[in-house]
C-alpha cells in the first residue's frame, strides 16, 4: 500500500476535512508514526520495505488531534439552552478508544501505546 493510498483510507474513515480539520500534512505525519514491519517481515528501514500501516493506529491518533483542537471550548447556558461544547472533544475520544480497540483485535493483543487521558 503506498503513502497516498493509506492517506486517503485515513481521510475518509475519520473525516479529517471536517471541523476541526486535520490535514493531508497531518495525516502523513501520523502515518510516519504508523509503519509496522511488512507481509515479508522487512522493517521499515529496509530498502524493500512494502508501504505496511496500521491504519486503525492512524485513525486514532487523527481522532485524538481532533479532540485535542476543541478541548478548549467549554459548555454554557443561554436564554434556557445549555450548549455542551466538550461533548466534541468526548465524542472524538470516544471514537478513537475504539479504534485503539479494533488495533487490539487485529494483531490479537493489547496495544502497548499509552491512551491520552479524558
Amino acid at each position: 500500500m503506498t503513502a497516498s493510498e493509506a492517506r486517503a483510507i485515513v481521510v475518509m474513515d475519520t473525516a479529517a476535512g471536517t471541523y476541526p480539520q486535520i490535514t493531508n500534512s497531518d495525516v502523513d505525519a501520523i502515518l510516519l508514526r504508523c509503519r509496522v514491519v511488512d507481509s515479508a517481515g522487512r522493517i521499515i528501514s529496509d530498502p524493500d520495505w512494502v508501504g505496511t500501516y496500521d491504519l486503525n493506529l492512524a485513525c486514532a491518533l487523527v481522532f485524538e488531534a481532533k479532540a485535542s483542537r476543541v478541548a478548549d471550548q467549554v459548555d454554557f447556558s443561554r436564554d434556557g439552552a445549555s450548549f455542551r461544547a466538550s461533548q466534541r472533544a468526548e465524542g472524538f475520544m470516544q471514537r478513537a478508544k475504539e479504534y485503539r480497540k479494533r488495533r487490539a483485535a487485529g494483531f490479537g493483543f493489547e496495544p502497548d501505546v499509552p491512551e491520552v487521558p479524558s
